[in-house]
C-alpha cells in the first residue's frame, strides 16, 4: 500500500514540475515577444492621430485647412536615416497647409556626423506645406539644429506670435521658449487677437499659459507618451518638463490641449502600447 502511495506522489510531483516548466517557457516567450515588439515594431509604425477643430474663431478661408504637428523626432534614438523617407511620406500624404515641428530634433546622446546632418536637412526640406513650415525649439535643440531647420525652410520662432495668412484672413501661432532651459517669456506671446494656437515644447508650461489666456489650442510634446504605456496606469516614464500633462488631449476651459507622443524615444529606446505619432488637425469654421 505504501509503495502505491509513493508512486502516486512521484507521478503527481512529475506533473507539477512539467506544469511549472511549461509556465516558465510561456512567460519567457511572452517577455521575449514584448521586448522584440517594443524595439522593432512599436518604435517604427507611425500612426496619424486626426482631430476636427470646429470654432467660430476660425476664419472662413481657413475652413478645411489642415495642420500637421509632429514633435520629438529624437534622431539617433529609435529613428535613423533609413526611417526619414517613411516619416516624410507619412506627412506629405496628408497634404498639409501648415506644418509645425514641436522641437527636440536629435537625441541628446547622439553625435551627428555630416552625413546625418545632410539626411536631416533633406528630410525637413522635402516636407511639403502650402502656407508655411514652422518650428519651436526643445531643450535638446542647439544653434546647429536651429540652422538646420532654417536651411530646410522652417521658420524657427521663440517667444513670438506669428500670423499665418490665407487670403486676407489669418490665424495666430504663438511659440514659447523651452521650459527646461528657462527660455520661456509668456508675456511676449498671445498678444494678438484671432484664432490662437500656442506651441510649447514642454507641457509643464500649460498652466502658466492658461493663467494669461485660454487660447483656442495648445500643442505640446516632450513626454513621448511615457514610452511604455500600461492599462489604467498610463506612461511608465516621466520626463522633466512633462510631469502633469502626459495624456493625449485635454479640454480645459475654452482651450483644447494636445500632447504629442512624438516619434523617437528618450530613455530605453523602446515603445509598448504607445505608437509613434503625427497629429493632423482639420479646421472647420462655424
Amino acid at each position: 500500500m505504501e509503495k502505491e502511495e509513493n508512486k502516486i506522489l512521484v507521478k503527481n510531483d512529475g506533473k507539477f514540475k512539467t506544469i511549472i516548466i511549461n509556465l516558465l517557457l510561456i512567460i519567457t516567450v511572452i517577455v521575449a515577444g514584448m521586448f522584440l515588439y517594443s524595439k522593432y515594431i512599436g518604435t517604427k509604425k507611425i500612426i496619424v492621430k486626426e482631430y476636427r477643430i470646429a470654432s467660430e474663431n476660425i476664419p472662413s478661408s481657413f475652413s478645411g485647412k489642415k495642420i500637421v504637428y509632429f514633435s520629438d523626432l529624437l534622431y539617433g534614438s529609435s529613428v535613423y536615416s533609413d526611417d526619414l523617407d517613411y516619416i516624410k511620406d507619412k506627412i506629405n500624404v496628408l497634404k498639409p497647409d501648415i506644418v509645425i515641428f514641436g522641437g527636440d530634433l536629435v537625441h541628446k546622446d547622439f553625435k551627428l556626423n555630416e552625413e546625418d546632418r545632410n539626411s536631416l536637412i533633406k528630410f525637413l526640406k522635402d516636407i511639403d506645406s502650402k502656407l508655411g513650415k514652422y518650428s519651436s525649439l526643445g531643450s535638446l535643440d542647439n544653434d546647429d539644429v536651429k540652422n538646420m531647420l532654417e536651411e530646410a525652410n522652417f521658420k524657427v520662432l521663440i517667444n513670438k506670435d506669428e500670423l499665418v495668412y490665407s487670403d486676407s484672413d489669418y490665424i495666430v501661432l504663438s511659440f514659447i521658449g523651452s521650459y527646461n532651459k528657462s527660455e520661456y517669456k509668456i508675456n511676449e506671446v498671445m498678444n494678438i487677437n484671432g484664432f490662437n494656437i500656442v506651441i510649447t515644447h514642454e507641457g509643464d508650461l500649460i498652466d502658466s499659459v492658461l493663467e494669461k489666456k485660454y487660447p483656442d489650442m495648445i500643442l505640446s510634446g516632450n513626454s513621448v507618451g511615457g514610452e511604455i504605456r500600461l492599462p489604467y496606469f498610463g506612461g511608465v516614464f516621466s520626463f522633466a518638463g512633462s510631469k502633469k500633462y502626459k495624456e493625449e488631449k485635454y479640454n480645459i476651459g475654452d482651450s483644447k490641449v494636445f500632447v504629442s507622443s512624438g516619434i523617437g524615444t528618450k530613455k530605453i529606446y523602446k515603445r509598448f502600447n504607445n505608437r509613434p505619432s503625427i497629429s493632423l488637425f482639420r479646421l472647420k469654421s462655424l
